[in-house]
């Protein structure tokens, strides 16, 4: 049985900001990748050419079906790696990818359409036109009860990030919970940006403290690196990113340790209980 719901014509413009990460990528690809990629897209807040000093890389693979395979896919993932933790050392998430083929059954719960379409082309250069044919989505609670089981379990066990790039990965989880949220209760996808506003508003008996901390964090987000961290922390690879994880990041200051006080830690489970209640409801 055909469960696609929505064909639609998605056409991402060439990325034309200033984000030298994104030059760096395109070259790569046009000097040994093309045969890989039906495109390659940026999204988040470097394609919104709003990026700050938190924001990290989120880009889409649209690959070749054959290729997943290949040796020059395995390479090309290693070296846009490189280039990727360059710009993020605290980079705690690889690329997004799908295939060709899944532009035809195209999964709303895995990327939403609606983030693609205001994504920004890294490759081609010129603007390309993705026919898609949106999946419909049986469960749009899923995203939502796993994330909040996992954000609430660190908070029940009394889990405390030890290094900067933990609370990056920590506050990351936190500022999706809004999105996941409004997606489970109204059965739709919603960006990013607007989640915020739109659960606060529509739950305004929550307490929104733990929220509005790790977005003031998020924008106030500052940190050093030695040059010993700088070296070991753009090393891609599993062996690298872990120890990145467990041991070579740089130590969380002294003002957020302050901040990040058993108080946050009560109001934080406290908000994710009350969200929970209402998707149940």
């Amino acid at each position: 049985m055909d469960n696609s719901v929505e064909l639609k014509s998605i056409r991402p413009e060439p990325y034309s900001g200033s984000c030298d990460l994104i030059y760096a990528l395109r070259q790569l690809i046009e000097s040994d990748y093309q045969e890989l990629f039906v495109c390659v897209v940026v999204h988040g807040s470097i394609a919104n050419k709003d990026e700050i000093n938190y924001s990290d890389f989120d880009g889409l693979l649209i690959v070749k079906d054959d290729v997943l395979n290949s040796r020059a896919y395995h390479r090309f993932i290693t070296s846009s790696q490189k280039l990727i933790l360059k710009y993020d050392p605290l980079q705690h998430h690889g690329w997004f990818m799908l295939r060709e083929s899944d532009l035809k059954t195209y999964p709303e719960d895995y990327l939403p359409s609606r983030v693609l379409e205001r994504s920004a082309l890294i490759w081609p250069k010129t603007a390309t036109s993705l026919e898609i044919k949106s999946r419909e989505v049986s469960d749009f609670q899923k995203g939502f009860n796993h994330l909040s089981d996992h954000v609430l379990a660190k908070v029940d066990r009394n889990w405390v990030p030890q290094n900067m790039y933990q609370l990056k990965s920590f506050l990351s989880e936190i500022m999706l919970l809004p999105c996941l949220l409004i997606t489970a209760l109204d059965k739709a996808p919603i960006l990013k940006e607007l989640s915020f506003e739109a659960a606060e508003k529509r739950f305004p008996a929550f307490d929104w403290t733990a929220m509005r901390l790790a977005s003031e964090i998020r924008s106030n987000w500052q940190y050093t690196l030695s040059p010993l961290q700088k070296v070991l922390m753009t090393r891609p690879g599993r062996f690298w990113r872990k120890l990145t994880e467990k041991k070579i990041a740089p130590k969380i200051d002294k003002s957020l340790v302050g901040k990040l006080d058993t108080n946050f830690y009560h109001q934080l489970g406290t908000l994710i209980n009350q969200m929970k209640t209402e998707v149940k409801a």
